[in-house]
């Protein structure tokens, strides 16, 4: 098994990672407890084993994170593993645990990406609850799937990935790379699966959310024919539709 369940304490003693023209790409996930049901937790449990059965199947290795989520949050984890690893690796890729690349050569073409180490990669999203200069369409590399080089991360002034006043989770590092002058590459939604109206109503969430341009993204989205993601695994079906995207992929 090329995969590496670590505990992000004592990541520089365990990261594993993927060669690439003598460069280290790191790819990671986080995973732990978080105020969820059993029930969750087991939906949780499948959707990670599927994602790992997918990267395995890539040759990809992948460093599944333990963070506890009672008491760190995504960008507080996102922070410690930066401030861990931006000496030790090359670049960083992360994939949320319900997200993955759609083919062999998605892999490399993150990499060809960011080698310039100027350029910041994702999947595009919105933080549709803030507003700066009276909009809130400011497309930006959400951390459900984003990656660039440690280096560049460091001519950015090394930003904490925890949410501001002008962004959500991750987003500032997009903003620091406008003003810099530097390169955003964004991957849009080509298609989402819906959710129904009863769905939206028991979870209290939306059936899909805005994007600037007209795009939308939702329960499960794919990116370009690149990447799939199977957010609000709060619902079931979202699991369900996952674990189905990724059987296809394993048994090609």
């Amino acid at each position: 098994m090329n995969n590496q369940f670590i505990n992000y304490c004592h990541i520089t003693k365990q990261i594993v990672t993927k060669k690439v023209n003598d460069e280290n790409l790191c790819f990671f996930t986080f995973f732990g407890e978080g105020g969820r049901q059993q029930q969750e937790i087991e939906r949780h449990q499948r959707v990670m084993d599927y994602q790992q059965k997918v990267f395995e199947k890539l040759n990809v290795p992948m460093n599944y994170v333990h963070n506890n989520f009672n008491y760190y949050d995504f960008g507080q984890a996102l922070d410690a593993f930066a401030n861990s690893t931006k000496d030790i690796v090359d670049y960083w890729v992360h994939f949320d645990i319900d997200a993955i690349p759609l083919y062999p050569e998605v892999i490399y073409e993150i990499y060809e990406k960011i080698k310039d180490k100027k350029t910041i990669w994702g999947c595009a999203s919105q933080s549709n609850h803030i507003f700066v200069n009276g909009t809130k369409q400011h497309a930006y590399c959400n951390t459900s799937t984003f990656a660039l080089a440690t280096d560049f991360y460091k001519k950015l002034g090394q930003p904490s990935f925890r949410s501001t006043n002008r962004g959500d989770i991750g987003e500032e590092l997009t903003w620091r790379a406008q003003e810099l002058g530097y390169t955003v590459s964004l991957v849009y939604p080509r298609t989402f699966d819906g959710m129904t109206k009863e769905e939206s109503e028991q979870y209290k969430v939306a059936p899909y959310s805005d994007l600037d341009n007209g795009f939308k993204f939702g329960m499960g989205t794919t990116y370009c024919d690149m990447v799939y993601h199977a957010t609000m695994q709060i619902v079931p079906r979202s699991t369900d539709l996952f674990v189905k995207k990724c059987e296809e992929l394993i048994n090609k």
